[in-house]
């Protein structure tokens, strides 16, 4: 999906996803030998990686000596900064360290993902920690609403506010042309009567936790 949507979007045209094996000759592979192994194996030409990257064995090469080492190499080098937020990196360890201390009165979780399977997974892993937990990027909305066995509000998908005739937003003959093999291009919004998909969810003040979940789609 992000392959076809960098294409469309003209960003990375011909992009191409390379699966690598992590078996046992990567996972003893020095962290200098790594990133020659990426020019020599795949003609990499611009590295790009988190700020908290780790490679190499035992994990000994970090986003410094990678930048380092793609200099030496003549490689182009990205490393993406944390995001911040009142001064605090945002992370899975800070969000996890929040849950556990219960700090907020209501917790509310917009989850975007594509697969239906980690939306599910997550709000049972969640339930009864948040008040409530939606899933958004598929753009349909799906009919599963509900409040779980210990009491958070959920549905996988919260559906889009856009144009009715079109295909996630995209006017539908560019859509179909995509699919046929035609050219790419910027995607062109059409004209015509809008929804507004989303759900509403009744939360306990007292608790935290949801009392009731509904559908809306408002055309």
């Amino acid at each position: 999906a992000a392959e076809r949507q960098a294409a469309a979007e003209g960003l990375c045209p011909g992009a191409e996803v390379i699966l690598a094996p992590f078996d046992r000759e990567m996972m003893t592979m020095p962290w200098q030998d790594f990133v020659t192994w990426l020019v020599r194996r795949w003609d990499a030409r611009w590295l790009v990686a988190g700020h908290d990257f780790r490679f190499g064995h035992r994990n000994a090469g970090d986003a410094a000596l990678l930048s380092r080492r793609a200099e030496e190499l003549g490689l182009g080098c990205d490393i993406i900064p944390p995001v911040t937020l009142d001064g605090v990196t945002v992370s899975s360890t800070h969000i996890r360290g929040l849950l556990e201390r219960g700090e907020a009165e209501l917790t509310l979780v917009d989850f975007h993902a594509e697969a239906t399977s980690e939306k599910l997974a997550l709000a049972y892993y969640l339930d009864g920690r948040v008040s409530a937990l939606w899933g958004t990027h598929t753009h349909v909305p799906t009919a599963d609403e509900r409040v779980y066995p210990k009491v958070t509000g959920y549905i996988t998908d919260l559906g889009m506010t856009g144009p009715v005739e079109s295909v996630l937003g995209i006017e539908p003959q560019q859509s179909v042309e995509g699919f046929l093999g035609g050219l790419p291009g910027r995607y062109r919004n059409p004209e015509g009567p809008c929804k507004m998909q989303g759900a509403l969810f009744t939360l306990d003040s007292a608790t935290g936790l949801c009392a009731s979940v509904e559908r809306i789609d408002i055309r």
